[in-house]
């Protein structure tokens, strides 16, 4: 439910909103890399580096559930 809240929030370019929904479902279960990719989305537009990390992560995640 959550996801899909942070998901809208997307579309109406509320970035940081997004990013905030976003880190406490992380906080959570950080093994989502769903999650993960859509948090890097929304730093991008408002913070491109710190996109990089949540990329990493999701790419470290999707690389571990494919095991």
């Amino acid at each position: 439910m959550r996801v899909s809240t942070a998901k809208l929030f997307l579309e109406l370019q509320q970035f940081e909103v997004a990013a905030e929904i976003l880190v406490s479902l992380l906080d959570e279960d950080d093994n989502v890399s769903e999650v993960w990719f859509l948090l890097a989305f929304a730093y991008a537009h408002f913070d491109v580096p710190a996109a990089v990390q949540p990329l990493e992560e999701c790419k470290r995640v999707r690389i571990f559930s494919d095991v």
